[in-house]
């Protein structure tokens, strides 16, 4: 046997190696695999988002009988629509094929106007000054799996409402419960008239009363109507809003004081060559108006308050019509709306000023209606045929402009990012910004790394190469298991301790920050000047129990003082000066403009990042504590102090592995769920003052997830939350990755 086998390896050896490899092999792709499954995943919940609306026209065409129809009324599931013609004969239509005329009648003799509310299944009729609200009522019955839809349709009142003798050519209606109005246009001996009429329903011991006529108000002589010549009176669902719409300006009242008063005059085509109006009509809320005019300019006016008072103001410019609306139709569900004109229809969303959907047709439309739960629409033409087009648009509300730009939401008096997902009612307007997320995640990873790099890191570097070693078997071990702390415990601490601690004695707070390194630097300073007999009383590695009464010190100090400078420096003065109170939430409010709130971004930032120190420091004294000691003694030999070695030669050799633990740090800041949930105010905002919260990507899928229905529009944001979060992630450790690399070819000669 030579010599040299007995330097081979055993064949049992070689073969459990290369199972070893291949385990570890098949671990690592395994890993790599599960994150791209996660990334796949989550990239197939949030691809619908981007898909626009589809709408199929079924092929069914339904003749009608021949008759001028104005209304087209449809129920909830978009199975049993009603036709109104202009004698106030109502057709039934079932199965798209059954036709069956109702007996039923609005008023006596023939009504001249009709107006319809799809919300509230509403049908206002006038003929002379009658007016009868009619209300038409949908149930499904179900017989097995077989659905049928019965009306019940019934006057729920009849008023008379301005001139016996005059002509009504445009009427409204709006209710919400307590408050009921009537709207009427008028031709009296060739003039206009125009009556707004409030009801209201009398309580007595025996329960409510019949609906009367409380007030008519006569608009006519009102010197903002003047010359006017209104074609159509708008009356929102409310009744709070009253619009008369003229060839080409607005008028609007609203309801103040028990009265209706003029607040608005305006003109939505006044800087465009055709100043004409073709169609005005109320989307989905009533709070907002899409207008046409000949050319086909598409504008949405908003409700928004400006100057203590609510008027419109432009809020969207849609893409341009071949030509104005000639019949419009708002989604009930939704605010989508659906315009129509000669051989053309259009699928649009107010929000994201998007177009859905848009087609030519070989028709012409007449009446639109689109279903209760936006899942089709009906269309009559000019040949009194009816349609079915089926729409598939799940997702109305997302968009690029909606995610990532300034939107100008109702109620808003300029563009805005803005979160907020639900609200108080159906006609809420989703807003759905991922900015203030994306702000306030990079906001609580700033103040948290703010708070902890400079702690951990400096920390780090006392412990490896300035304190004791006999401590560090202490120290090191009680920082990782600092580091086992579940957030949820931290985060239950910062909202119910920290917080309202640091609220008491915020002065207290900032002089502590403040006179704790001036200390250190004093001390410092005065070490260098001291005798060099004088200092070896102070042996190495032992400073820091010399330094913890300087911090109690400075504690006390800083807690004795700051109710004093609070009480002499903070006040603020109320009623000219006969009262004032010292209080540093009202101060800072008052001097600097900023609001003070309990759960702010410093509580965020001193409780994550007491989280994440342990987690930089672990890994930065890792770093440093592994610099060749060689290195160390050849710095010393050359006459360097401790500071100058630790500094010119430690720090820039460990570089590398310091970047490492910032990044991880930052990672395990930006990822942070609990301290962020419990700790803020949880609030999405755009300000970067210290004393208010915010909420980040991660916090928002949690307080969220729970509630949104799975598949939806919320659903799926909260996924492209999770996408973003995870490319933020991917982001900075592919640059902190890169940065390391290039720190370590730099440093690698030490």
């Amino acid at each position: 046997m030579s010599n040299l086998d007995y330097f081979k390896s055993p064949k049992v050896d070689l073969r459990i190696d290369g199972l070893m490899r291949l385990f570890f092999w098949l671990l690592g792709v395994s890993v790599l695999g599960s994150v791209l499954l996660i990334f796949v995943f989550i990239l197939l919940q949030i691809l619908p988002l981007m898909q626009g609306a589809s709408v199929t026209d079924t092929g069914k065409a339904l003749n009608v009988p021949a008759a001028n129809y104005q209304l087209l009324v449809l129920d909830e599931w978009g199975e049993a629509p009603l036709l109104v013609d202009d004698k106030g004969q109502i057709l039934e239509i079932r199965n798209f094929k059954d036709l069956t005329p109702l007996e039923f009648k609005f008023l006596e003799k023939v009504p001249t106007a009709f107006s319809y509310n799809q919300r509230s299944q509403t049908i206002a009729s006038v003929a002379d000054n009658k007016v009868a609200v009619t209300k038409v009522n949908y149930k499904p019955n179900f017989e097995g799996e077989v659905r049928t839809i019965t009306h019940n349709i019934e006057n729920e009142g009849l008023y008379n409402v301005g001139n016996r003798d005059g002509e009504s050519y445009s009427v409204g209606y709006g209710d919400n419960g307590d408050h009921k109005v009537i709207g009427l246009l008028q031709k009296v001996e060739g003039k206009t008239k125009i009556h707004v009429v409030t009801l209201a329903q009398q309580q007595g011991l025996f329960g409510a009363g019949e609906i009367e006529v409380d007030k008519e108000i006569d608009l006519s002589n009102n010197e903002k109507v003047l010359g006017l010549n209104p074609s159509k009176i708008l009356v929102s669902s409310s009744g709070r809003s009253v619009l008369l719409i003229g060839e080409q300006k607005v008028v609007f009242f609203n309801y103040t004081g028990n009265t209706f008063k003029w607040y608005q005059t305006f003109e939505p085509f006044k800087d465009d060559a055709k100043k004409t109006i073709s169609s005005a009509d109320f989307i989905l809320g009533d709070v907002s108006l899409v207008f046409t005019n000949p050319d086909g300019d598409c504008k949405v006016f908003s409700l928004y308050e400006k100057d203590g008072s609510r008027i419109f103001g432009q809020t969207k410019q849609f893409s341009t019509l071949h030509k104005g609306a000639t019949t419009f139709a708002q989604s009930p569900r939704n605010k989508a709306f659906l315009i129509g004109n000669d051989g053309f229809l259009s699928l649009r969303y107010s929000t994201s000023q998007s177009v859905r959907w848009e087609s030519t047709a070989d028709f012409n439309p007449k009446l639109l209606s689109i279903g209760g739960k936006y899942k089709s629409f009906w269309v009559l033409d000019d040949q009194n045929k009816l349609r079915i087009y089926e729409v598939n648009d799940r997702h109305p509300e997302a968009s690029f402009t909606a995610y990532f730009k300034k939107v100008q939401y109702e109620g808003k008096s300029e563009p805005e990012y803005i979160w907020q997902s639900s609200g108080g009612s159906d006609e809420f307007e989703p807003k759905l910004s991922m900015i203030p997320l994306l702000f306030g995640t990079l906001k609580g990873t700033f103040y948290a790394l703010l708070f902890s790099i400079p702690i951990a890191i400096l920390a780090a570097l006392y412990v490896s190469h300035f304190m004791n070693p006999k401590f560090k078997v202490f120290i090191k071990p009680a920082m990782e298991i600092m580091a086992t702390l579940p957030s949820v415990v931290l985060g239950f601490l910062a909202a119910l301790w920290v917080a309202p601690a640091i609220e008491q004695h915020m002065p207290s707070v900032f002089l502590f920050i403040l006179l704790t390194p001036l200390a250190a630097i004093l001390i410092g300073l005065i070490w260098t000047v001291l005798p060099p007999k004088s200092r070896l009383y102070l042996k190495p590695g032992f400073e820091f129990i010399y330094f913890l009464p300087v911090i109690f010190i400075c504690f006390y100090l800083a807690w004795q003082l700051g109710p004093i400078i609070e009480q002499n420096f903070m006040v603020v003065e109320f009623d000219n000066g006969a009262r004032k109170i010292a209080d540093f939430r009202l101060w800072v409010s008052e001097v600097f403009g900023v609001k003070f709130e309990l759960r702010n971004s410093l509580v965020v930032g001193i409780m994550m990042g007491f989280a994440v120190i342990p987690i930089i420091f672990t890994i930065s004294e890792d770093a440093l504590a592994n610099v060749p000691k060689s290195q160390v003694s050849a710095s010393y030999a050359l006459g360097a102090s401790r500071w100058q070695t630790a500094i010119k030669v430690v720090v820039p050799a460990a570089s590398a592995g310091l970047f490492t633990a910032v990044m991880i740090g930052l990672g395990r800041a930006v990822g942070e769920t609990m301290i962020v949930l419990m700790a803020t105010g949880n609030t999405p905002l755009l300000d970067l003052n210290i004393f208010n919260g915010f909420r980040t990507l991660s916090a928002n899928i949690a307080v969220e997830l729970p509630e949104a229905p799975k598949g939806e529009t919320l659903y799926r944001t909260l996924f492209l939350g999770a996408f973003l979060l995870f490319l933020m992630t991917f982001f900075i450790n592919t640059i902190a990755e890169l940065f390391r690399q290039h720190l370590r070819k730099k440093y690698k000669v030490l």
